[in-house]
């Protein structure tokens, strides 16, 4: 039987552009301005995909996790996509005791992600060999919810339930000596 890879993940875009500060001018308005980098990087991506499941030992072979049956002509990812239910449960349904659960692998879709994270740096010359850099990084910057895979075990009260995310926003500064 053939199933999309874990992995799979069919369209993502990454930007990062950088961008110095460099107005050109010898006044102190400018040597301040001037050297500071702006960096970013962009993401977005479709989510992956996985399998749902059953817990217990349903097929009767010892294993922890059997794969559900999946009903005829309904697909699993018209789901409503909403945190308390990310795709359509009804598309699972319980298998019988002593069998093995139709169900594909990687049939489901996973959410996506959406992230920018930005920097600004600049390095101060302190003597010939003796530089600072100072940083302020934003991770998540816009706050964005990277929400997590669903549950996916069919026979749990939770099943297409998301209950977690990545990381919220996060920021960070720091100095660093060169020499």
């Amino acid at each position: 039987m053939r199933g999309l890879s874990d992995f799979d993940v069919r369209h993502r875009f990454v930007w990062s552009p950088i961008w110095t500060v460099s107005l050109g001018g010898k006044s102190l308005k400018d040597r301040l301005i001037n050297g500071w980098q702006l960096a970013s990087i962009f993401s977005i991506q479709i989510g992956r995909p996985f399998t749902p499941g059953e817990s217990g030992n349903i097929s009767g072979t010892l294993q922890n996790l059997d794969r559900p049956n999946a009903v005829a002509g309904c697909n699993p990812n018209d789901g409503p996509k909403t945190p308390d239910q990310w795709f359509n449960t009804a598309c699972f349904s319980l298998l019988p005791t002593n069998t093995f659960g139709n169900a594909g692998r990687n049939v489901v879709t996973g959410p996506g992600l959406v992230n920018v994270d930005l920097s600004l740096s600049r390095i101060f010359a302190i003597r010939e060999r003796l530089r600072l850099q100072f940083r302020a990084e934003a991770f998540n910057v816009a706050n964005h919810p990277n929400f997590n895979f669903p549950a996916a075990t069919q026979n749990s009260p939770s099943f297409g339930h998301i209950a977690s995310a990545a990381d919220p926003r996060q920021i960070q500064l720091g100095m660093k000596l060169v020499f």
